[in-house]
């Protein structure tokens, strides 16, 4: 693992995005909105995916909106010690992502994007018990960004990638 740690080390708090990027009429959910601790960032994860976290992780939060007519939406920021080590968790977590679906009884398929987000991009179609949804991840620098947008009804990709590009905006921001 490398150790090109960038300058600054941001809140992850201040990563994710705000109501005010969102359309109209969603509001935050507080159950599903703070800090993501060690404990709950090594939850279902490999020997070797949670020897990269507990090596590189600074800290993680996230955000749930949710909507009457519109899908929940979930972002996460997570801060790394170095580039490298985000490289690492990266590329690991989305490798692994659709046999985690898969276990958990749900599906997770690799869609595209027409514009990557950071440095490197990822996204999945994803349908769990009667759920279906959209997943992009990104790492930029030592930023790693997840957001999905589910519901019971089929869900447009744009929902989750205008609260990715807010949040993409946020880490630019803050580390470059």
């Amino acid at each position: 693992m490398t150790t090109d740690a960038p300058a600054t080390t941001p809140d992850p708090m201040t990563l994710v995005p705000q109501l005010s990027d969102l359309p109209s009429g969603y509001t935050v959910d507080e159950e599903g909105t703070g800090p993501i601790g060690l404990e709950a960032a090594l939850r279902e994860r490999t020997p070797e995916e949670a020897a990269l976290i507990e090596e590189g992780r600074v800290s993680g939060y996230e955000v749930t909106f949710v909507h009457p007519d519109r899908p929940v939406l979930n972002c996460t920021a997570s801060v790394y010690r170095s580039i490298g080590a985000a490289e690492e968790v990266f590329t690991v977590g989305n490798d692994r992502a659709p046999e985690t679906a898969r276990a958990g009884g749900g599906t997770l398929e690799p869609a595209g994007v027409d514009e990557p987000i950071g440095d490197e991009t990822a996204a999945f179609d994803v349908e769990y018990g009667g759920v279906t949804g959209f997943v992009v991840t990104w790492r930029h620098r030592n930023l790693l960004g997840l957001c999905a947008a589910a519901g019971s009804d089929p869900v447009d990709p744009a929902d989750a990638l205008q609260a990715a590009g807010a949040e993409q905006a946020r880490f630019a921001d803050a580390v470059s």
